[in-house]
């Protein structure tokens, strides 16, 4: 924010509502360019748009339009170039700048964006549709392999690795939302087959099929609503064959407006109603603790640069960011592996002389991982069934460990705070 000499709080919001804006009206023309007889548009759009509401109660950029829809929209937009009979060399650069657009979204939805297209286009080539010549597959091939090397080289993937070890995973739960956006996954499949065996291969059908079902496995991983609909060209194509069958969308329509207004309506009112009611069973001191401020050690200039592993400064505190150094992570959100937790550590090794600022409370009690209670899905998922945990609970040991060998806790606390200071 320092062109617009704004706070960060005031950036990201508007970083927020600019997504928001962007995703809707991307669902809006790709629900416009596709190309499959759909006698009610707006009623489709006006589905897909309410089922992305329910992420707006985050407030976070991951669970916004742009992020789940944006595959949907670049596929659909290279299916409609190729339909309307645009010169392949305009459809082949439309698409390599599609995967990059997809990536610089989130690599799952650039990798989707390029399997979908890639395997349509090889489809295409092959039983001589769409009029694709040698030469605009090559160019696609060339122009995606350049814009996937760039984006490793730059880190895109890196976090992708971590996610695949099972990280923030969640169980698929029959809650009534994953059950909507499940049969919206099963319709889509009916079609991408029919389309297949029909031998329709320049249908739009295909692409969203391949994409959409490409990014199942990203979608399924952590199986909460949000992110459950990140295979949204499978849930687009879905919603669009439903709404092709008549009898089909009288049925659909209202239990899919009563499937998505349930968890829209209850979840809000129950996390107002946890952060309102007393808590119990926890002792006024960590209250206090935990209501502490980190903004305590921001002066200006900083005498002492302290390191932090499971504080953050509060976004609006400029003073308290130029004073407390996060490291690669901020606090402990995605340090949820083995990898991720000695990637923390060598970031503490190469700061050896830096203090460490840690709450006032024992290093195994504030050392613990987030999403760790399964019972909390029964509230948030409206799940009426829980699997029982198969593994060990991921704890934070190591870090402890290296904590305690290599710096030394102060005697006095400073307002809810301790300072650990390097061993000499």
């Amino acid at each position: 924010m320092r062109l617009t000499h704004g706070s960060v709080i005031h950036g990201y919001y508007a970083w927020w509502i600019l997504q928001w804006l962007v995703g809707t009206a991307m669902l809006w023309v790709a629900v416009r360019l596709l190309q499959l007889p759909l006698p009610h548009r707006r009623i489709v759009f006006w589905i897909v748009f309410a089922m992305q509401l329910p992420g707006m109660i985050s407030e976070g950029t991951a669970y916004t339009p742009t992020r789940s829809i944006g595959s949907a929209f670049f596929v659909i937009l290279v299916a409609s170039l190729l339909n309307r009979g645009k010169k392949p060399l305009l459809i082949a650069v439309t698409a390599i700048l599609s995967v990059a657009a997809a990536l610089s979204i989130s690599p799952e939805q650039g990798i989707a964006v390029v399997a979908g297209l890639l395997v349509w286009s090889l489809l295409l080539f092959s039983t001589n549709q769409g009029g694709l010549t040698v030469r605009d597959a090559s160019i696609f091939l060339v122009g995606t392999a350049i814009v996937l090397f760039c984006f490793w080289r730059l880190g895109e993937f890196s976090t992708l690795l971590v996610f695949s070890q099972g990280a923030y995973a969640f169980p698929l739960l029959p809650s009534p939302t994953n059950i909507l956006i499940l049969t919206c996954y099963v319709a889509a499949a009916c079609a991408g087959v029919h389309a297949l065996f029909v031998r329709r291969f320049d249908s739009v059908a295909l692409p969203m099929f391949f994409t959409g079902f490409a990014l199942l496995p990203a979608a399924m991983g952590r199986c909460d609503y949000g992110h459950l609909l990140m295979a949204t060209p499978a849930l687009l194509l879905g919603v669009a064959a439903i709404d092709a069958r008549p009898a089909l969308r009288m049925s659909w329509s209202p239990l899919a407006i009563a499937l998505v207004a349930i968890p829209a309506v209850t979840v809000p009112f129950y996390l107002r109603y946890q952060q309102l009611r007393p808590p119990t069973g926890v002792s006024a001191k960590l209250m206090a603790i935990y209501s502490s401020d980190p903004a305590v050690f921001a002066h200006h200039p900083c005498p002492v640069m302290y390191r932090t592993v499971n504080i953050d400064p509060k976004v609006f505190e400029t003073a308290a960011q130029d004073c407390l150094d996060t490291g690669r992570y901020w606090a402990m959100i995605d340090t949820f592996t083995p990898g991720t937790v000695d990637t923390m550590l060598r970031d503490l090794d190469r700061r050896p002389l830096h203090p460490l600022v840690l709450r006032d409370m024992p290093l195994a009690e504030q050392l613990q991982p987030s999403d760790a209670s399964l019972p909390d899905l029964y509230i948030l998922e409206l799940s009426p069934w829980l699997p029982h945990p198969r593994n060990p609970p991921f704890t934070y040991q190591k870090l402890q460990t290296y904590i305690e060998r290599n710096y030394t806790p102060s005697r006095t606390p400073v307002a809810g705070f301790r300072i650990w200071y390097p061993r000499p």
